[in-house]
């Protein structure tokens, strides 16, 4: 069931502008990670670096003790095929989920508790790329409400009309987490 499907989300992105003599920042809004990432650990990969392709990541994390992010999963990436997903992962690394800029309807106002799920998006942008951050998180963003509106679909009983749509997505995480979700 998916009652408690996604009690917190994270509505801020982060921005990875990386290449090998800068260290990348990793933060957001609504959430914290480590303060920069080792050389030789980079999140965002090299070709996409070397072709300055940008992108994003929408990953679907559970709360462990102290609300660290745990068991995530890409949710959703853009463009797919360039790693950007694995950069993700490897940054929800001491990703600590913090109060949170939007909620959904039914998420309480508590603090994030182990167990809870929450969304992080991340935005991948290429050094020195002017206006690739806002450009970037409009793309995340119309995942993000398609996705929630999907979510929406499931939670009333409307498989029916959510397994179409999820599809239409092109995202495999998100494809299996709802046929999940309406196989349960």
């Amino acid at each position: 069931m998916i009652v408690r499907a996604f009690t917190a989300v994270a509505a801020a992105s982060i921005l990875l502008a990386a290449c090998t003599t800068t260290p990348e920042t990793v933060s957001g809004a609504s959430w914290m990670g480590p303060a920069t990432t080792p050389a030789g650990q980079e999140l965002m990969p090299d070709a996409a670096i070397r072709q300055r392709v940008s992108g994003w990541v929408l990953l679907a994390c559970r709360a462990g003790q102290g609300a660290t992010a745990e068991a995530c999963m890409v949710l959703g990436e853009a463009p797919q095929g360039w790693g950007f997903g694995a950069g993700a992962l490897r940054a929800r690394t001491g990703v600590v989920a913090r109060e949170f800029i939007y909620r959904p309807p039914w998420a309480s106002d508590r603090p994030v508790e182990a167990g809870d799920h929450f969304l992080v998006p991340m935005i991948f942008c290429p050094p020195d790329e002017a206006g690739c951050a806002d450009r970037v998180r409009v793309q995340w963003r119309a995942f993000h409400d398609e996705f929630r509106r999907i979510e929406a679909l499931v939670r009333a009983g409307r498989c029916e009309a959510a397994r179409p749509a999820v599809r239409a997505t092109g995202q495999p995480g998100a494809i299996a987490l709802v046929e999940g979700w309406c196989k349960a």
